[in-house]
């Protein structure tokens, strides 16, 4: 058989609802734990290998009126995939009193503290000695949806800090995969500008995954921050295949000088 030939063979201030779809989830496992910086460097070290997203290389539009900045190209494409807007705008603060150049009527990196919307990765990685951080802000759409994608590697859990999502007298439900897992955190359990530590293990390793962030209130936002997500090692088996691969490109490229 030809080289080419060998190649082609081988080859809740709300409630939100969080509906993940992907390939047929058997076990997917949905916690939330509370907030603290022992508790998600607990979870994020026993992550291993992973990609993380705390929104702080966007470069922020300074507001007109003094406001936080925002930064708001939509969809806003990251390290762990695309953030966009499914649908129309709520009723919260952030469109009912917009900054100028801000109206709630898109998703939008921030910084500051915006309705109890807040940055986390200043408390939970103090050695990085950010100031004012930034942060993913739902800014009142009714629809946000995430589709989770490490450019073709493989992840099977993530973390990420969800913040004021249930303080109007409302809930938050997780509904994760075909299984529709659902996780439900009472409204105002936890107050104005609470935060909590999502976490999400699919039970087996997937290369995309599509999060959806539903409004069901309409009156309010959320802001996501310090998203980890591992990242599969490749099995043995696939880098000896690269590693063949390699081989055959080599030998073909000495091939052509004899």
């Amino acid at each position: 058989m030809s080289g080419l030939g060998v190649m082609k063979n081988l080859f809740a201030a709300m409630a939100f609802t969080i509906g993940l779809t992907a390939p047929a989830f058997s076990a997917t496992i949905v916690t939330t734990h509370a907030y603290s910086q022992q508790n998600y460097m607990n979870l994020f070290n026993a992550m291993g290998k992973t990609v993380v997203e705390n929104f702080e290389s966007f470069v922020l539009t300074p507001s007109l009126n003094g406001e936080p900045g925002a930064f708001q190209d939509q969809p806003i494409k990251t390290a762990v995939g695309e953030f966009y807007r499914e649908s129309g705008t709520g009723s919260g603060g952030t469109v009912t009193r917009p900054n100028p150049d801000l109206d709630g009527t898109q998703l939008a990196v921030r910084n500051g503290n915006v309705f109890g919307r807040s940055d986390t990765t200043a408390d939970l990685f103090p050695d990085l000695r950010i100031r004012n951080g930034q942060y993913l802000d739902s800014n009142d759409v009714i629809d946000m949806s995430w589709n989770v994608n490490l450019g073709g590697a493989k992840f099977k859990r993530l973390i990420f800090v969800l913040s004021d999502a249930t303080d109007v007298g409302s809930s938050l439900n997780i509904i994760a995969g075909d299984d529709k897992f659902t996780y439900t955190i009472p409204g105002r359990e936890y107050g104005d500008g609470e935060r909590r530590i999502v976490k999400i293990d699919f039970g087996q390793s997937v290369d995309t995954a599509q999060v959806a962030f539903e409004n069901s209130k309409r009156n309010d936002g959320l802001s996501i921050d310090d998203i980890a997500i591992n990242v599969v090692p490749l099995p043995a088996s696939v880098l000896f295949l690269g590693a063949g691969i390699a081989g055959l490109g080599l030998m073909r490229r000495r091939q052509k000088k004899t």
